[in-house]
């Protein structure tokens, strides 16, 4: 509060209040010789000494989350972000941890998060559309060479470029457009796009609850890929495939590790299998959706590999 001090040296028993300056209240200092100034609540003394202005009390930023005043204009009200909670101070915010409360909504995993959550899924398992539910899941990694797509232009170490994510976006688009017409897919996401002619790595999520058979129907989808090829950006191009992991040179990058034998029965991890209308549809199987252990690949009369106890 500011003070304002009158001086009157020559009048000793005058009420000095009663041609005072001050727009609120004026009282005197206790030897009778200044005045003190002060305002009505919810105002503050201004630089004057003299003149009231309203107080605006959230200036100072006393709330952790919104502030606002009362209606009379001496007190604030505290309010937090959604997420967060009131402390017993009534000023300050902590964050409301909504998957130790059970304040959530997801299926399977809660993730805490500051004011918020995310979901997430159990291995095996993948997010619904509406970031809540999970579904089961088959995950199937591949790599399609397009042997006719000129990528020139591309600067394939700055993937970040807009050239490179044109390419890439063109592709997922391209893919997912073929792969939704099969019964359960539900993502075609690529990973990465890789110069030699065009090489793409990416990943197909089949919905296992509401299709059956979903490794059998990816095999097809990428059998067909291989004898009819794909138009991408009204170029038609042939298509060489691989299903199961990626190699990076070193190691295989997989679910599923599928071990072959030579002629002397020395075995090593194969990276993938490569996928023709003549490859033993029970490997590409074991890449796709592996039988378990007590189980043996069969192929069926109509030509599917299924496993079988």
């Amino acid at each position: 509060m500011w003070v304002c001090l009158k001086i009157y040296p020559d009048i000793a028993d005058a009420d000095l209040c009663d041609s005072s300056p001050c727009e609120g209240s004026c009282s005197e200092t206790e030897d009778g010789m200044d005045i003190i100034c002060s305002c009505n609540p919810g105002q503050i003394l201004a630089d004057d000494g003299f003149s009231c202005i309203d107080a605006d009390l959230c200036a100072s930023s006393p709330c952790g989350g919104s502030c606002n005043e009362t209606a009379d204009g001496t007190n604030v009200i505290c309010s937090c972000n959604p997420g967060q909670t009131l402390a017993d101070d009534g000023f300050s915010c902590f964050d409301e941890d909504e998957c130790a409360t059970s304040t959530h909504s997801c299926e399977d995993i809660c993730i805490n998060t500051e004011g918020s959550y995310i979901c997430s899924c159990n291995i095996g398992r993948e997010l619904e559309d509406d970031n809540t539910n999970c579904y089961d899941a088959l995950k199937t990694n591949s790599t399609l060479t397009f042997r006719n797509i000129d990528v020139s232009s591309v600067n394939f170490a700055d993937k970040q470029g807009n050239v490179y994510r044109n390419v890439l976006e063109l592709v997922q688009s391209e893919l997912l457009a073929h792969f939704s017409k099969i019964s359960g897919v539900t993502k075609v996401i690529v990973n990465e796009i890789r110069p030699g002619s065009l090489i793409v790595d990416f990943t197909t999520i089949f919905n296992t609850e509401t299709t059956a058979d979903a490794g059998n129907k990816m095999i097809d989808a990428l059998i067909f890929l291989t004898t009819d090829g794909i138009t991408i950006n009204e170029t038609f191009t042939n298509v060489e495939a691989q299903v199961g992991s990626i190699n990076d040179g070193d190691y295989c990058i997989a679910d599923v590790d599928v071990t072959i034998y030579d002629d002397n029965s020395n075995y090593s991890p194969a990276c993938s299998s490569t996928v023709t209308s003549n490859t033993d549809k029970c490997s590409l199987l074991a890449e796709v959706d592996a039988c378990e252990a007590n189980e043996t690949c069969l192929i069926s009369a109509a030509g599917s590999a299924y496993c079988s106890k």
